[in-house]
């Protein structure tokens, strides 16, 4: 028994489980399947009549629902499938995502980490390519980052009021395109002061 391998199977926040519960088609067949069969057992609704060998009639024969059930079973069993795999191409995507941020800021480190002077322009570049992330990320659900996030990205530092506030009201291309041109830009800065160029030239 391995509890960190059975409890995210089994996790209630952060899965379909509550928009489903919310959801009116859900409750609208949940109550008419279970008013039908109330109404079936008593006798509200007519079956069809017994048949000869005894067997109590049924809204559908069991020569029919038996193909109907299996081919709901194997539907099913592809549509799960269907979902692991795209599942498991998106989570592969938004780790690629980080993954390019953290090289990004490998070759930062790695190029102008002996340059004093490049120091704040190559934090600024820094800063510019994880807010992207996070603007990435935080959009992923609603197709806009929310004041909740803004002000995360406040809060770490990552971005100032007036760049959140262009950002959020100004701007309305692609933010984490320009997130990361600001980035660019911050390291092509970076490059252009006198000490990097020297460690370049040693």
């Amino acid at each position: 028994y391995d509890p960190l391998v059975l409890f995210p199977r089994v996790r209630w926040s952060k899965t379909i489980y509550p928009r489903v519960l919310l959801n009116f088609e859900f409750w609208l067949c949940l109550i008419a399947h279970a008013g039908l069969t109330v109404l079936l057992r008593l006798g509200y609704v007519l079956a069809e009549p017994a048949q000869a060998g005894g067997r109590a009639g049924a809204l559908v024969p069991l020569e029919l629902a038996a193909p109907l059930l299996g081919l709901c079973g194997l539907t099913t069993a592809q549509l799960l499938s269907d979902c692991k795999r795209w599942h498991e191409a998106f989570t592969a995507s938004c780790v690629r995502v980080g993954e390019q941020t953290r090289r990004f800021a490998q070759e930062l480190q790695a190029t102008f980490g002996l340059a004093d002077e490049a120091a704040p322009v190559r934090f600024a570049a820094g800063k510019y390519a994880l807010a992207a992330v996070y603007v990435f990320f935080f959009s992923l659900a609603g197709g806009a980052v929310p004041a909740r996030g803004w002000g995360e990205l406040r809060a770490k530092g990552l971005l100032d009021d007036r760049e959140v506030h262009f950002l959020e009201s100004q701007y309305s291309g692609d933010r984490m395109a320009l997130l990361h041109v600001w980035a660019m830009w911050a390291a092509k800065e970076a490059a252009a002061t006198p000490s990097a160029q020297a460690a370049d030239a040693v």
